[in-house]
């Protein structure tokens, strides 16, 4: 669940007094830096990283070029398709692939490097 990514994201930031600024779109969430938004401006904010949403908002044109790593958590739950719509707005793709039972990364993968193809 992104729930715990983010909890984990979160964490790890307190561990290393890390400051940094977050948004989420979707249910409810709020953390130290992560805060949730329905806005397409806070998403879009520079100073904003990490950016945790839906399928629907990495695929949104508005996003063309914003955003340059997609983060896949439990992507047995995320479809190809999916996949193939929101990489085509970002300069690159990652996979995360995480066992629910355990909560333990398996592996991360750079799947496509797009940017030149965007013409």
């Amino acid at each position: 669940m992104i729930h715990n990514l983010l909890a984990e994201v979160e964490r790890a930031a307190a561990e290393e007094a890390l400051d940094f600024k977050g948004i989420k779109r979707g249910d409810h969430w709020e953390g130290a830096h992560i805060k949730t938004s329905g806005s397409i401006a806070a998403v879009l904010d520079p100073d904003v990283t990490p950016v945790a949403g839906t399928a629907w908002l990495f695929a949104g044109a508005e996003i063309d070029g914003k955003l340059d790593t997609l983060v896949i958590d439990e992507a047995g739950h995320f479809s190809l398709a999916d996949v193939w719509g929101a990489q085509i707005r970002l300069s690159r793709c990652c996979g995360v692939f995480v066992d629910e039972s355990a909560e333990a990364v398996a592996s991360v993968e750079v799947v496509r490097r797009v940017g030149a193809d965007k013409a």
